[in-house]
């Protein structure tokens, strides 16, 4: 029997642990994301566009050009940082207006142009909050190294090839490779900007700097050069290991992509994958079908309690064990633990996996499971970094339930058997899509 007592009450509103609180509410993501990378190692949901790993080579380039401890003198700002300032500074500039298209899924895109606009020098204060997990260098730099674009502080074996086409396909020879051109001045111009802003901590350029329209120019996203996207494909799918490049050459079939594109269903791919994959990706996805169905049932139970507190003025447990969906979705939770324990730990995750789950491994009656559910939402809250954050309901000191207003739950959850997390699918189609593999939704 599980003891109320035991649980956390929350039974008042707490601003230190309130923020990022309705991210992952059941702390499933993490696993899921193992199992994401057991498929594509250093591929990461984020990411969209492959021009961006171009761009980390070149700001590799010019950083190199600095020693490796140095920083701004904010004491903080690295190099590449304040090359990536000054890399969507030149996109906002070059194309807000003339093609604003290239700005789709630029990380800092906002935060730039509203910098432009009130004519404040970009810093630390007014970028992305934390730019080592949301700016674009952040977001491509695992895949970045695991294609071995770079190595350390220092370009890799894919990465010096991809600069290389990059300086020929753009004429900026002298950038790199070739010790006269256009580049050589572009090169100059980045290093004596990184270089005074450094010594501010702030872009030291204003919004006419010539600078900004040369750089621009030659980055934009979408526009990628044949040598390029032919070097960039070949480092993601011949140097991938052979899982990914069996899941990449199925994704780029007609057939799989049209059903992408026709129910953007991380599910119905992977089965229609299954059919002809490998034992052992057969295997791997298969894992990811067990451990998605005991997510689904877990947050499937979580969102109809949500739902239900929304449309109550208070809730017992009591009240919630009169549906009957609680039955239907929690009663044999501890079957699929047992199930996906086993699978785990062929594949070394079964040990992060027992830490997070290993109360739902009982078997409870349909009240014990509501109030374990509940009880491991509470602490998922209370354990996420830094400080933690407040549940998604109050506790009344007679145990009664109510939602707090971020997350209340208007509608009914339609209860389904698709997936609650990504497995890659979209950015490999859009990464595919950029690089001229596969056709759109419109056949574009």
């Amino acid at each position: 029997m599980i003891d109320q007592m035991f649980i956390p009450r929350l039974s008042q509103y707490d601003p230190v642990v309130s923020s990022e609180g309705t991210l992952d509410p059941l702390g499933l993501f993490p696993i899921s994301d193992k199992l994401a990378l057991l498929l594509f190692p250093g591929l990461r949901e984020r990411m969209s566009h492959p021009r961006f790993l171009t761009l980390i080579a070149l700001g590799t380039v010019i950083c190199s050009d600095f020693d490796d401890d140095v920083v701004a003198s904010d004491g903080v700002t690295e190099p590449w940082q304040i090359f990536e300032w000054y890399v969507v500074q030149s996109l906002v500039t070059t194309f807000r207006k003339e093609d604003p298209t290239q700005l789709r899924g630029l990380p800092g895109v906002e935060k730039v142009t509203s910098a432009i606009t009130n004519n404040i020098p970009l810093n630390r204060a007014n970028y992305l909050k934390l730019p080592t997990v949301f700016g674009f260098t952040g977001v491509y730099r695992t895949l970045a190294k695991e294609l071995k674009l770079i190595e350390g502080n220092r370009l890799g074996e894919f990465g010096d090839e991809l600069v290389r086409a990059w300086e020929q396909e753009e004429n900026q020879y002298g950038f790199y490779a070739n010790p006269e051109g256009p580049g050589k001045e572009l090169r100059k111009k980045l290093f004596d900007a990184i270089k005074d802003s450094l010594e501010n901590a702030v872009v030291k350029r204003n919004t006419n700097w010539t600078g900004f329209y040369n750089l621009g120019q030659h980055i934009a996203p979408y526009k990628l050069n044949k040598k390029e996207e032919e070097i960039i494909y070949k480092a993601v799918l011949g140097k991938r290991e052979q899982l990914s490049r069996e899941i990449i050459k199925f994704y780029e079939t007609k057939d799989a992509a049209g059903l992408w594109y026709k129910v953007k269903s991380e599910k119905q791919l992977q089965m229609a994958l299954r059919k002809v994959a490998s034992p052992k990706l057969k295997e791997i996805l298969d894992l990811i079908m067990l451990y998605e169905e005991f997510a689904r049932k877990l947050q499937d139970a979580f969102d109809i309690i949500l739902f239900l507190m929304t449309g109550n003025n208070g809730l017992s447990v009591k009240d919630l064990t009169k549906h009957s969906e609680f039955g239907k979705l929690l009663r044999d939770t501890h079957l699929l633990y047992d199930q996906t324990y086993q699978k785990l730990e062929q594949h070394g995750i079964a040990g992060d996996f027992e830490k997070r789950f290993s109360s739902f491994s009982l078997k409870y009656t349909v009240e014990e499971a509501i109030l374990n559910l509940l009880k491991h939402h509470e602490i998922t809250q209370k354990n996420k970094p830094p400080h933690g954050k407040k549940a998604w309901y109050s506790r009344s000191e007679d145990g009664r339930l109510y939602i707090e207003a971020a997350t209340r739950k208007d509608e009914r959850p339609e209860l389904t058997d698709e997936y609650v997390h990504y497995y890659r699918t979209r950015p490999i189609y859009s990464f595919l899509r950029d690089l001229g593999k596969v056709r759109g939704a419109n056949g574009d």
